[in-house]
């Protein structure tokens, strides 16, 4: 699990590194025990600010293996009335 949480902070750095224009990228990560040892990565990015959030679990060959979480998006960036 260790090896995982590694990966995606170096992943978040190196990422956000990359590219021509000015990006600003936020990562918060959050774990929780369950029997699929999935690790909820949310971040959001600029200059537009849109919340996102992705599911992540260690693959058999110990990589990570990412899936979007679209409900969820939907639901952080749903306008508040």
């Amino acid at each position: 699990m260790r090896k995982l949480l590694m990966l995606l902070a170096i992943g978040a750095v190196a990422s956000s590194a990359t590219g021509c224009a000015p990006q600003i990228r936020y990562v918060t990560l959050s774990y929780a025990h369950n029997p699929t040892n999935t690790v909820y990565v949310a971040y959001t990015e600029r200059p537009i600010v849109e919340a996102h959030m992705m599911a992540c679990t260690v693959g058999a060959d110990n990589t990570p293996v990412c899936r979007p979480q679209p409900a969820l998006d939907r639901l952080l960036n749903a306008p508040v009335q």
